[in-house]
Parts: structure tokens; sequence; C-alpha cells
């Protein structure tokens, strides 16, 4: 976590509980993780699994809510924010694959906000009139990299009234934008669209924390904070072997998680410079008194 990063953590973290639903962790049977989010378990669909992050004063702390589910079903109910529980003050943060009115809804309904990586596909968004936002247009007038904006924006969910929110944007530099366009090139190929391209040189979430508690500055800065987590599944999944699992029953794969995260906690816990371990000479020291008392 970068040094910024984490002051505005901190300051955030003394009006709201930060709460970051980083990606789900796709495992297979005996099977090394894919690259892609959707993993095939022998050709079928395997299981589903969330972690839960909280920010607390700024630093990173890992408590795990975990759901397993499409092992017996082969059905995904992919990332959503419907998976957890969110509490009354609680600022939650997800990427795009979270932006959707229903998950939105969700967290709002629990008297929380929400800070997500914005979707054009999956979250519309209104004027307070009620008419659709276009966001590329609207985009395309930033010329400036590194100046933030923003403006209002709704979304609307059946059976809720218009939530209110802030569309926050900020044009990348030409060089990582064209880094952007260039993933995209390599990941969705002859697929990708003109509208996704001309997205990618820029930075856009949308938050419904207002502005009087965040500007919009501190919305990206602590939206950075996402991709922190997200290199800790990385690691986990690499070096522990999280998405390797024993079979696929519920109960097993769910046991098999925890104890796996349990290690990798005390594995954390034991490379920390903090680690309470006595220096070498102290060692030597102590023995030495016990060889006295002994003698």
């Amino acid at each position: 976590m970068v040094a910024g990063t984490a002051m505005v953590a901190r300051v955030v973290a003394r009006q709201r509980r930060l709460v970051v639903a980083e990606d789900r962790l796709d495992c297979g049977v005996d099977v090394q993780m894919e690259q892609r989010p959707v993993l095939g378990a022998h050709g079928g669909q395997s299981m589903l699994s969330h972690q839960r992050f909280e920010i607390d004063d700024g630093l990173v702390v890992e408590a795990p809510q975990i759901a397993v589910d499409g092992i017996d079903t082969g059905h995904d109910p992919g990332e959503t924010f419907r998976r957890f529980d969110p509490q009354a003050g609680e600022l939650w943060m997800g990427d795009r694959a979270y932006a959707n009115p229903p998950g939105v809804a969700f967290v709002k309904g629990s008297d929380a906000e929400v800070l997500v990586r914005y979707n054009r596909g999956s979250l519309p968004l209104y004027d307070i009139n009620s008419k659709r936002l276009n966001v590329l247009a609207k985009l395309a007038k930033l010329r400036k990299p590194g100046r933030v904006h923003e403006w209002a924006a709704w979304v609307h969910e059946d059976g809720c009234d218009p939530i209110r929110g802030r569309l926050v944007a900020v044009r990348l530099p030409a060089d990582k934008a064209e880094e952007a366009r260039e993933r995209l090139r390599r990941e969705q190929g002859n697929e990708v669209t003109a509208e996704s391209l001309a997205m990618a040189s820029f930075v856009v979430v949308f938050t419904t924390v207002p502005k009087n508690e965040l500007s919009a500055e501190l919305v990206l800065e602590l939206y950075g904070l996402r991709w922190q987590i997200e290199l800790h599944i990385k690691r986990d999944k690499s070096i522990a072997g999280l998405d390797r699992l024993p079979n696929r029953r519920p109960d097993t794969v769910y046991t098999w998680i925890c104890a796996k995260l349990l290690l990798v906690q005390i594995a954390r816990k034991m490379a920390s410079s903090k680690m309470a371990i006595p220096p070498c000479g102290l060692w030597s020291q102590l023995l030495a008194r016990d060889r006295e008392r002994a003698s």
C-alpha cells in the first residue's frame, strides 16, 4: 500500500468502516488456476468463493467471508455484493464486476455506501430528470491528464427510489492509456469495441459517498486500495495454492480454504518485521541463564 493511499484510508476510517469485496477465488479439483475468471474442473464449472477484506486504520486486515457455490449444480452466481452482509456506516468497494443496480441498491438498503469501478455495460446512470447519461460524451471533454472531474449521477433499480451518487473520472497519461488499450486488444482480440478502447483512456468510478465527506480526488486515491487486495489474492493463489482443493464437497472445500487462509496469515505474520522474535544473540543468553540455574 502506498503511503498516500494509506493516509486516505486512515482519514476515511475515522468516519466509516472500509470493506473491499475483492475478486472471486475460482478453484477446481486438482486443477491449476486458469487465467480467465471461470474455471473448468475437468471441463465443467466448479466452485466459487469470495474473500472480504477490511481496512482498519489504513492497514489491510484480512477477514475472509467465504461462500462455496456451484460445486454440485455447476451454477456460477458471479461476483455480487449480495453475497455479503453490509452493515450500516460501512463503505463497500469493488471492481467493475460489482457495478450493477441490484448490488448498489443492496448495499444502500443496509445504510452503507458504495465505491465501484464504473462498468458501462452493467451500470446505466441517469441525471436528475431520469435521462440516461452519455458517459463517453462527458469523458471526451476531459482533455488534461490527471485532472479529476465528477458529475452527479443516479442509479435506477426496480422497487426503490433512484439512488444518488457521483461519477468520478480522470484521464490517464498518454503512455498509460496506450498500455490499457494494448491490454484490451490482447484480452478481447477482434471482439474489442471502439467504445472500450475509448474508455481505456480513463479511470472512472461510481460512488454514493457524499462530496462533503470525500472529495473526488480522495475517491480515486481510496479506490487504489482495491489493487493492493488483488495483489494479496494473486500471491496467495500462486504461493499458497488456494486454488488446489481435495474434492468437490462444499463442506470439505470450505474447511480446506479456511485452513489454508489461516496458514497464509501465520506465514505472513512470521515474515513480518514486526514479529516478536528475539535476536539470535538473545537466545544464547537465555540458554546460558538456563544452564546456570540448572547447575
